[in-house]
């Protein structure tokens, strides 16, 4: 059982560097600086009236669609992070985040939040954003 143990404890040593380095892409789980960033994370982005920027077509339930190209996206836990952020800003009605796409498609209230507040949300996440295509 000893020698059982010695190789479980030498294959553990050699996968946990291999898992850290997996996840170094990721700013959703980057050792040290994680914890900081969560905080970070959990701290909300500016709200209040919105001022609607740039032309956009707006649909006859008053919302407007946006895709953002999101640059930094690595996993799945990325996407979530980025939809959870999203979808608790007042005035966003639905998020789908894609990381092998590297989009978020955010359908919003262009009288609650504008764009520049979107992006806001998806960099205090660091990740870096801007809008792709505006749509009805």
């Amino acid at each position: 059982m000893l020698v059982r143990d010695k190789r479980r404890h030498r294959l553990d040593l050699l996968l946990c560097p291999l898992a850290l380095l997996g996840l170094a892409g990721c700013p959703q789980s980057n050792g040290p600086e994680a914890a900081a960033d969560k905080a970070a994370q959990s701290a909300d982005v500016p709200s209040g009236p919105a001022s609607p920027s740039g032309s956009h077509a707006v649909a006859a339930n008053g919302l407007v669609t946006t895709t953002f190209a999101v640059e930094g996206m690595t996993c799945e836990s990325c996407s979530e992070a980025i939809q959870q952020k999203l979808i608790g800003i007042s005035g966003v009605s639905t998020v789908a985040a894609d990381h092998a796409a590297a989009v978020a498609r955010v359908q919003y209230d262009p009288q609650k939040v504008d764009t520049a507040q979107l992006i806001a949300a998806i960099e205090s996440l660091k990740y870096k954003a801007r809008v792709q295509d505006k749509t009805s």
